[in-house]
């Protein structure tokens, strides 16, 4: 057998040894306070309701009211009931928009264990995830409001954010919109409609459609920002963050760039779900119980020690130190 150079040896050492303290550590670093996530560790992981249990939830819109409480975020929001009185219906398109809401925000918070789908012949969003990784108490009301609270959409001037983490589909998530980018230029009632398109070149687009309010503030919007980025944020998360192009005062506008037909309608729905005259409300909501437990994460991580010792010692008694 030929012999492998002991530079190669210890160049391949070294490599592994990073590998696994990066699968073990994650690699993040901190700009001043705050947390930038390159790669998740152990610590970073949310088990599963399988281990853990978790929590079930019935959504189901409710219609946004205009009087002084409209704006009022309760604490108590996530525990809403069946005894509300203002479910309201909507098609099947607001549906899957307000959908889209719960899943941006399972996303961000880097859950990828989670059940959703909607009902829609009963208009109702379920949904089932696992409890959080530090979860104390089990409350299952104080679980929900990671989810639950109201969706707000809005336009910002440039892309100045505060956190990068990686979500579950692991692209990364920008969030806390800081500096220049905390001033809010529109909002999403001003948002009539998003929809994925093809444009005459063939490539996928965001077509945004606005109301005459919209007409007038994007149009605004679009002479100040000429030239200038101006992001688009789901609560604290950013979507998108596009350059104008041109002046724009027809009341429709695109949103260009490297999509694909499955990225531009994600992009659309998430858009239009935050121009929805509804909010989503808790019909039912429970618990999970863990169908394997803690006790078994414990056996698994014993039982990959023990099996990578058995390993580590045939290779070595075999092979001496190439093993």
């Amino acid at each position: 057998m030929k012999r492998i150079p002991k530079a190669v040896f210890f160049i391949v050492a070294i490599l592994i040894l990073c590998f696994s303290f990066t699968s073990v550590f994650g690699l993040s670093y901190y700009i001043g306070d705050n947390k930038q996530t390159i790669v998740k560790g152990i610590g970073d992981v949310r088990w599963g309701t399988d281990i853990r249990g978790g929590v079930e939830a019935t959504f189901r819109p409710v219609a946004d009211s205009k009087d002084e409480d409209a704006d009022k975020t309760s604490e108590d929001e996530s525990t809403t009931t069946s005894k509300n009185t203002n479910w309201i219906n909507i098609d099947d398109k607001q549906l899957e928009a307000a959908k889209s809401i719960i899943e941006t925000r399972m996303v961000s918070q880097g859950i990828t264990d989670y059940e959703l789908y909607a009902d829609n012949n009963m208009d109702r969003i379920i949904v089932r995830y696992p409890w959080k990784e530090d979860e104390a108490s089990y409350d299952v009301n104080e679980a929900l409001k990671e989810i639950s609270s109201t969706a707000k959409l809005t336009f910002r001037p440039g892309n100045e954010h505060e956190t990068t983490t990686v979500g579950s589909d692991g692209e990364p998530v920008y969030k806390t919109p800081t500096g220049d980018t905390k001033e809010e230029l529109m909002d999403g009632s001003m948002v009539e409609s998003a929809e994925a398109r093809v444009n005459d070149k063939g490539e996928n687009i965001v077509l945004l459609k606005l109301n005459s309010e919209g007409k007038k503030k994007f149009a605004e919007i679009t002479k100040e920002y000429l030239g200038k980025v101006v992001s688009i944020w789901m609560d604290d998360i950013m979507l998108s963050a596009p350059t104008i192009q041109d002046e724009i005062t027809g009341g429709e506008a695109t949103i260009s760039g490297s999509f694909t037909a499955e990225s531009a309608n994600a992009l659309a729905k998430k858009i239009e779900a935050g121009a929805l005259p509804c909010t989503l409300a808790v019909e039912s909501s429970g618990s999970i119980s863990a169908s394997l437990g803690e006790n078994s994460l414990t056996a698994m991580a014993y039982a990959g020690v023990i099996a990578f010792i058995l390993i580590a010692r045939f290779m070595i008694i075999m092979y001496r130190l190439p093993g």
